[in-house]
């Protein structure tokens, strides 16, 4: 059928003004338009290329000699053309020369370049999806050229103020307005709501944290776009207006970019050498492109979101100082502001970027690792179970920026941004596989070196090696061993709780086990697969079968067991039922050298009237 294959038809002007003037005047943006631009005479004949991040946007043809081809101040330096009715509406018609010197400039006036200062306001509006089921072809008619415009999510549709009389579109909202962040999408907060709404929150819960360390920063470049992007998303876009302001490079796993003025750079950074000392290839390049290490400097005020927080940002957007677009924000982001002055307020997805010695950050009602450690250490040296450190694991080098997560059961346990070239990337030998990171001084402490490669054929193993995993043998020592249980999670109602090698809480609930090591007992940490991380041949399975000969002296169940555990042994404790001893029996029809079979008895309880042949008290 022809009209089945026939294309969806491109939009007409008249269609876009009668469709969208109306969306426009209802959820458009007014902008003033402020600065200068380059622009010189049109060139009879000439065909204007208006080209957006490699894309041809429109094309124009000048057909008189009194147009004029303007250069807009964006990333792409895009040019465009208008007719001298349009240029008279839209710039002061005096032009100024241009002062600049270098090459670059005197180019400019050789092609007869001169600054024109802007005027008027225009309506501007980003498109969303659903804006885009009225133009099945993707394409519409603007006035100035004959090729369709290409129209997609995230652009702009712009009109004059207050003419109303056409529409166009725009990929860049930034060049409407030459003073910082001037336009917001539909529902987005301006910085003044979000100041006044977030830093009393963030005064009365957050977390005050020192910045420490060292980022690499190079000069920014007139002109430049720089997009700040975590984990694929763009959290901000900065078009540099100047020649003062700096690029820092993060260091996070998506060792994301961002600008800062002048001013905001030397409140907030120092020099800290002349150049990078690192030598692998890939410093090599940062140096040639103009990084240099410098020490950061300055306090921050923190704050994790929440479901309830994200009711006053419904549209999920809010302005930033230095972003040209707005800033994304949901629950789970990070809401910062400098301390103590807290004027502006911007977002992160990474805590850890704000101190590079360890977990710094926790939410409202996270436990912090001292508390873990005052609340639960007595009660594990007193109910715990101890441990022999026994057997080998695989392990790599870490890789500095990458970030490591341990995954349990399909839950995220920890994350682990690294920071430096020293530390080691560890896989339990658990039914999750769950892998974690140790800095390089742990690492040594743990496991011994050097590492043994790996033997074993076949697909996995071949992989394992490729990846640069070997096995380490444990060094010797003990953990202590706890099982959380539902009144425990009293002291812990949020669930979470702070440890030093996850820029994430780990989470927490009844039937978790919580981990120290012995002697020092420096660290607690939560880990769910106890058994199969901590039993090896060198763990003795030992399990108690009470029975109550009354004719027998009692036997000191305590003693008995801090013998057992102190040599390494898993105890388990039982009653002589039948159900235990016919497990007992499996264990040896099986033939299995790591059960101990003890019995004991426990002393005669009282009756309540004193009467000796009252049901013996078993103790567990």
């Amino acid at each position: 059928n022809a009209n089945s294959m026939r294309a969806p038809p491109v939009r007409s002007q008249e269609e876009m003004v009668q469709h969208f003037i109306p969306i426009l005047k209802e959820r458009g943006v007014l902008v003033k338009k402020t600065g200068k631009r380059l622009a010189r005479p049109a060139r009879q004949g000439e065909e204007v290329l208006t080209i957006v991040n490699g894309e041809v946007v429109a094309r124009t043809v000048a057909t008189d000699g009194n147009s004029m081809v303007i250069r807009q101040e964006s990333a792409d330096h895009e040019f465009y053309l208008l007719d001298p009715e349009k240029f008279a509406k839209n710039y002061e018609t005096e032009g100024m020369e241009i002062t600049e010197s270098g090459p670059s400039a005197d180019q400019l006036r050789q092609r007869k370049f001169k600054y024109y200062q802007r005027k008027g306001e225009l309506l501007i509006y980003q498109v969303t999806e659903a804006d885009l089921e009225f133009l099945p072809a993707g394409k519409f008619q603007v006035t100035f050229t004959s090729t369709p415009l290409s129209l997609k999510v995230g652009d702009y549709l712009v009109t004059a103020w207050p003419f109303l009389s056409e529409i166009w579109m725009s990929k860049h909202a930034v060049i409407y307005n030459d003073h910082g962040q001037l336009f917001q999408g539909h529902g987005a907060r301006s910085q003044e709501e979000m100041c006044e709404h977030f830093l009393p929150v963030l005064r009365e819960k957050g977390t005050i944290v020192h910045k420490t360390g060292k980022r690499l920063a190079r000069p920014a470049v007139k002109g430049e776009e720089v997009q700040t992007i975590v984990h694929g998303e763009v959290m901000a876009r900065t078009v540099v207006t100047d020649d003062t302001s700096m690029v820092i490079r993060q260091e996070s796993a998506d060792h994301e970019l961002y600008v800062l003025n002048q001013q905001k750079f030397q409140e907030n950074y120092e020099l800290a050498a002349e150049d990078i000392a690192e030598t692998e290839p890939g410093y090599q390049d940062l140096r040639e492109r103009g990084f240099k290490p410098y020490w950061r400097k300055g306090k921050v005020l923190i704050y994790e979101v929440t479901e309830q927080d994200m009711k006053f940002c419904p549209a999920g957007k809010f302005f930033g100082t230095f972003s040209q677009t707005p800033l994304p924000i949901r629950a789970g982001f990070l809401l910062v502001t400098g301390y103590p002055d807290c004027k502006e307020i911007w977002v992160s997805r990474n805590a850890a970027i704000y101190n590079d010695d360890g977990q710094l950050f926790q939410g409202s009602g996270v436990r912090t690792q001292e508390e873990m450690q005052e609340h639960f250490l007595p009660l594990m040296r007193l109910r715990g179970m101890k441990m022999r450190r026994a057997g080998r694991r695989i392990a790599r080098p870490a890789r500095r920026g990458e970030e490591v997560l341990t995954i349990i059961n399909n839950e995220v346990v920890g994350k682990t941004v690294v920071l430096d070239d020293t530390s080691m990337v560890i896989q339990e030998e658990s039914v999750d596989r769950e892998v974690y990171v140790q800095d390089g001084e742990h690492f040594r402490m743990n496991y011994k070196q050097p590492g043994m490669e790996i033997e074993g054929q076949g697909p996995e193993f071949d992989v394992l090696r490729a990846r640069g995993f070997k096995y380490f043998e444990k060094t010797a020592g003990m953990v202590l061993v706890y099982k959380v249980t539902e009144e425990d999670m009293q002291f812990v109602p949020k669930g979470k709780f702070q440890v030093p090698f996850s820029i994430t809480p780990q989470p927490l609930r009844a039937g978790d086990y919580l981990v120290t090591r012995l002697p020092e007992a420096k660290v607690v940490y939560m880990s769910r697969n106890v058994e199969q991380v901590f039993l090896s041949r060198e763990n003795l399975e030992v399990q108690f079968a009470f029975a109550s000969p009354l004719s027998y002296t009692p036997l000191c169940i305590d003693g008995e067991l801090e013998g057992l555990r102190t040599s390494g042994a898993v105890v388990r404790l039982t009653c002589a039922t039948r159900e235990n001893l016919v497990r007992l029996k499996r264990a040896w029809a099986d033939g299995s050298t790591s059960v101990l079979h003890i019995s004991c008895h426990t002393a005669p309880a009282q009756g309540a009237r004193g009467d000796e042949h009252a049901e013996p008290e078993v103790v567990s």
